[in-house]
This record gives structure tokens, sequence and C-alpha cells, in this order.
């Protein structure tokens, strides 16, 4: 029972923050193979690194996450168009190509009323 709950988890991980399921078998197919190899060793041992590996990968996206809410070489726009696009996915939708033309002229808009008025 404890080797299916380890083989799931992993299996959640890698799904949702490596390569979702119907994209890419590759992980999910590595994965299945070691749980399929006949046990030899200290089982115990084998089920924690599993739990460690889905661990790490969650930390190191984390991370990449965090990183990016920091603005850590990325410009303020591209970071909010970024935020907009991941909004709006979460809700099933998508943003129009042309959003970001009409974000780009209204700043150049912008930009130039404020160059007159100077």
């Amino acid at each position: 029972m404890e080797v299916q709950r380890a083989y799931r988890h992993l299996l959640r991980v890698v799904s949702k923050r490596v390569s979702p399921a119907a994209e890419d078998t590759a992980w999910r197919e590595l994965i299945s193979a070691e749980f399929r190899k006949p046990v030899t060793g200290d089982v115990p041992a084998k089920l924690q690194l599993a739990y460690d590996y889905a661990f790490l990968i969650d930390g190191v996206h984390e991370q990449k996450d965090l990183l990016a809410s920091y603005n850590i070489g990325i410009d303020r726009q591209s970071r909010q168009r970024e935020d907009v696009q991941k909004s709006a996915a979460r809700a099933g939708l998508s943003i129009p190509q042309h959003w970001d033309e009409v974000k780009k002229s209204q700043a150049d808009s912008s930009k130039q009323l404020s160059d007159r008025q100077s």
C-alpha cells in the first residue's frame, strides 16, 4: 500500500511540475519502469528516495516561481503579461495576441502625453 502511495505521489508531482501526462510520457514510463523492477535491497529507503525526489521537484519549481515573482532579470511589463496569461489560463481562458499591442499603444500614448506636458 505504501509503495502504491509513493508511486502515485511521484506521478502526480511529475505530471504537475515536469510534463503533463498528455504531452510527454517519457517521465511516466521511466518512473513506472523503476517501480516495476524486482525489489532488491532496502524497500523503505527506496520509498523515501521517491518521496525525496518528489519534494525536490516541487522545491525547484517553487523556487523558480519565487525568483520570477521577485522580478529577477525580467522587466515589469513582461512579468505582468505573464501573470495575466497565467491567471487567464487558470480560468480556462487565453489572452488574445492583440492585447500586447493594445497595452503597448496605451503605454506609448501615455508617454507621448507626458512628453507634451513637460
